[in-house]
């Protein structure tokens, strides 16, 4: 198995955390702070990170187990806390508390995902936001991705209740469905963390584009992701029914956000896995991290 390598060269690509863009480092200019020399982005003369590029491993399994111990690497139960507390707050907003809680936490994984990808293992902070809409849009794309991925089972769902069929026919149909979920949802969630726009995730074109590009690693990814799914859905439900059974006020609020950081722990994971897929596969994938 090749091990990572972590060393930085000097004229490895950088990266520029504000613009989002990857520049040669010929095409940065130098800059002398103090003892040491940065590269500063050449568009807005930001410092850039070095891209840290991991030689791909042989047991990609390995790699994804090394994901449950990401949120506690380094000060990665800062953000964990600093979430658990931002989704507890929105989460009062009336009429519209949920779905923000819901952008909130995908935004942060999308952001768990890029950075992963550029080849970083400590947790980030979250992004930088300046309206509203933009605290929305990890959101909508999630639901947009929801609606690809699990439309045609919740519509054979209501069908099967409404008109209570009970044919062979309609369970396989339910089955097949199932099946289309299970297999494209990691990949709707990885084009939702790249795309530009919220409608662009319902383009199925680089969906099948990333699943025909890796078959097999994304197999595997599927395979280990379907137990985490279930998992995390009744970690989550679990957790804040054992909240809300707290009815002292200040208490109840100390518990609810633990809670909430607990159920946060597996979806960061499934993030972090993502973003390991696509760092591992960062060539076939054609994805500039």
């Amino acid at each position: 198995m090749t091990s990572l390598d972590r060393s930085v060269d000097p004229n490895a690509p950088r990266w520029c955390p504000r613009c989002e863009v990857e520049h040669p480092a010929s095409a940065c200019k130098p800059f002398r702070l103090g003892a040491e020399s940065v590269l500063l982005c050449p568009l807005c003369s930001l410092a850039t990170e070095p891209v840290i590029v991991h030689a791909p491993q042989a047991d990609l399994v390995s790699v994804y187990l090394g994901a449950f111990r990401f949120p506690f690497q380094r000060d990665g139960l800062i953000p964990l806390v600093a979430l658990a507390i931002g989704v507890w707050a929105v989460g009062y907003f009336p009429l519209v508390g949920g779905f923000l809680s819901l952008s909130i936490t995908a935004g942060y994984c999308f952001s768990v995902m890029r950075h992963t990808a550029r080849g970083k293992d400590e947790a980030p902070f979250a992004d930088d936001v300046s309206s509203w809409f933009e605290i929305a849009r990890p959101g909508l794309r999630v639901l947009m991705a929801g609606v690809m991925g699990l439309g045609p089972l919740i519509f054979l769902a209501l069908r099967h209740t409404v008109m209570n069929e009970r044919s062979g026919l309609s369970a396989v149909g339910m089955a097949l469905c199932g099946l289309w979920a299970v297999a494209l949802l990691p990949a709707m969630l990885v084009v939702a963390a790249y795309r530009e726009g919220c409608l662009s995730v319902l383009n199925p074109l680089p969906v099948v584009a990333l699943i025909s590009a890796i078959p097999g690693a994304y197999a595997k990814t599927v395979a280990m992701l379907l137990p985490l799914g279930v998992g995390a859905a009744v970690v989550w439900q679990t957790c804040l029914a054992l909240a809300a059974m707290v009815r002292v006020p200040l208490l109840g609020a100390l518990v609810t956000v633990a809670a909430w950081a607990v159920a946060l722990y597996l979806p960061l994971v499934i993030a972090r896995i993502l973003g390991l897929l696509v760092r591992e596969h960062r060539g076939p994938l054609g994805i500039d991290p």
